[in-house]
């Protein structure tokens, strides 16, 4: 993957600096490409990056999910859990971390391969049901792309992998990359 991924910059006319931290050029693709980056292009990294390289190559404002895609998992999280509502740790555990251990990236690489633009930066509590939350989307009506940290960031990575993508710099975060790029911040109250 890391040498389709040199190979993908060369041809794109930019040197891959392998001397950087994946941190270092996760944060380089945030704060100096997110703005240039379009949908077509991450359709082009794609058939070139996979896994783990995904994060550290497709701006984080890229990192979403289609309202219809969280309307897929909340069927699926329904006929999982009929009787219930489970809370979005416990959905992160039993059903988005066995589908993306694979993959290595986020549901929402997964389910992008390319990325989707943001529109929308949505916050909330993990404490919450996973099932009010995503209904309670549905019913705002949103369209584009949903920023939504537990399926934009890599829930399999082991911690320290995890904690070189976000960074410690909030402003060079893929949560201030997102909110950067995103039209509307929208706050799911639980």
């Amino acid at each position: 993957p890391a040498a389709k991924a040199r190979s993908f910059y060369r041809s794109q006319g930019r040197e891959a600096d392998d001397s950087r931290s994946p941190a270092a050029k996760a944060r380089s693709l945030c704060c100096s490409q997110g703005r240039e980056a379009n949908h077509a292009e991450s359709e082009a990294r794609a058939k070139v990056i996979v896994g783990k390289d995904r994060h550290r190559c497709i701006p984080p404002s890229l990192w979403c999910v289609t309202p219809s895609q969280l309307f897929g998992l909340l069927g699926e999280v329904e006929e999982r859990y009929p009787g219930e509502d489970p809370n979005v740790y416990r959905v992160v555990t039993d059903v988005i971390m066995p589908m993306t251990e694979e993959h290595q990236c986020s549901y929402a690489l997964m389910v992008n391969p390319g990325g989707f633009p943001v529109s929308h930066f949505v916050t909330h509590a993990w404490a919450e049901g996973f099932k009010a939350f995503a209904t309670d989307l549905r019913e705002v009506g949103v369209d584009g792309g949903l920023w939504i940290c537990f399926l934009a960031n890599p829930q399999t990575w082991p911690t320290s992998e995890l904690a070189m993508l976000l960074g410690s710099n909030p402003f060079m975060s893929p949560f201030f990359c997102a909110l950067r790029e995103c039209t509307n911040v929208i706050a799911v109250r639980n």
